[in-house]
């Protein structure tokens, strides 16, 4: 009896939801950024390590140029966040393309997501307009711009 619920566990366990791995150098950055706009005009967040981070840019140029505080915020806050990871669409990562229809291009707010499992990342920028994204990104991209919002309080 006990080897057969070691089974279930194991097969409840394996059919969770664990593509993403943020373990050893890994983390997802996701949040939302504008292009046309005078201040404060990105909300980009970084889970790693159990942790989320806030960034401490007024603008969003590049990967590169994108830094984060070296404080975390408080772990309410990280379960919060958890939820874009959580809920990470799994068919992103088989996608060939990385950007998804016309993010920015109406002035609206594009959002970014970028996700590195410790030696590879990928990097993706969506439209905010459901109807230029494929309807599986649909309640991914509307749930990051909720989570945002929760964030920033």
């Amino acid at each position: 009896m006990k080897s057969v619920f070691v089974l279930i566990a194991g097969f409840i366990f394996m059919s969770c939801n664990d593509h993403l791995r943020l373990e050893d150098e890994g983390y997802i950055i996701f949040g939302v950024y504008n292009g046309f706009c005078v201040i404060d005009c990105t909300d980009l967040y970084k889970i790693k390590d159990g942790q989320v981070y806030g960034e401490t840019n007024d603008y969003f140029t590049s990967l590169e140029e994108l830094k984060f505080s070296d404080d975390p915020l408080v772990e309410s806050s990280y379960l919060k966040a958890k939820v874009v990871v959580d809920d990470f669409p799994d068919k992103l990562l088989d996608e060939k393309e990385n950007v998804f229809g016309c993010p920015g291009c109406h002035d609206q707010d594009i959002v970014l997501v970028v996700y590195n499992d410790g030696s590879e990342t990928w990097e993706w920028t969506l439209d905010t307009d459901q109807n230029a994204i494929p309807a599986y990104l649909e309640t991914y991209v509307q749930l990051i711009k909720e989570t945002v919002a929760e964030l920033k309080g």
